[in-house]
Parts: C-alpha cells; structure tokens; sequence
C-alpha cells in the first residue's frame, strides 16, 4: 500500500469538492503544483487536489482516506496586504466540505488528506498536449 498527503484547498472544496471524511473512497485529480500553499506551510505535502488543472501535469489517484488535518494560516498585514506568517494544524473530525470555521485569528486555509492507495497514479493530463 502507498500513501500520499494531499492538499485540498478550502476553494476547491467550495467551488467543486465533494465532501469526504476519514474511511471515505475518493478518486481525485491531483497535481504537483506547490504555489498554493503558503511558504509557512510545517507539512510535507506531496499533492495538491487540482479540479482546475492548474498543475502541468495532472494525475488521478483512487485511495482510502486515512486522516485529516486542518491547516489554519495567521495573516499580517505588510504593504497593503496579508502576507502568511504562521500556520497551525490540527486533527480534523467529521466531513471536509471547505467551511470549516477559523481559529481564533488564524483562518481556515485548507485540509491535509492522508490517501492509502494500490495502484500507480495514472496522468491524466499534460498542459500543451
């Protein structure tokens, strides 16, 4: 059995997600993409749910969902805008939907999911082809 970390974006869950929880079967499209989440991000994140391709390659994984964790991010304004400057994460219960209420003053960013899966991930698609 493989496993992965996905990072499923709070949008993307409200714009085009389904709602999944721990034990759930998802089939997700998935890229490497690594400029959505912020530089104060304290996991390793191996994917990113992609339902908008923006990654250059687009895989699909079909896995169990085994944890996951809630990552909060602290903003601080700096020349007109917020800029990340710390970030909490925390086991999450129940179903993942992209509301989940923030933390004190930090803001719900995104999920961490935890996937268990057999198969290789096969590309789904290759931006320019």
């Amino acid at each position: 059995m493989k496993t992965a970390v996905i990072g499923v974006s709070d949008w993307e869950m409200q714009c085009c997600g389904d709602p999944f929880e721990v034990g759930d079967s998802v089939s997700w499209t998935i890229s490497e993409l690594k400029s959505v989440f912020p530089e104060v991000m304290p996991k390793d994140v191996d994917y990113y749910y992609d339902n908008h391709y923006s990654g250059d390659i687009i895989y699909i994984v079909n896995g169990i969902v085994t944890k996951i964790e809630a990552v909060y991010v602290l903003y601080e304004p700096v020349e007109n805008r917020n800029v990340p400057v710390a970030t909490r994460v925390e086991l999450f219960e129940g179903k993942a939907d992209g509301w989940t209420q923030h933390k004190d003053e930090y803001k719900f960013w995104a999920y961490l999911a935890h996937l268990e899966y057999e198969s290789d991930m096969l590309v789904y698609w290759k931006k320019g082809s």
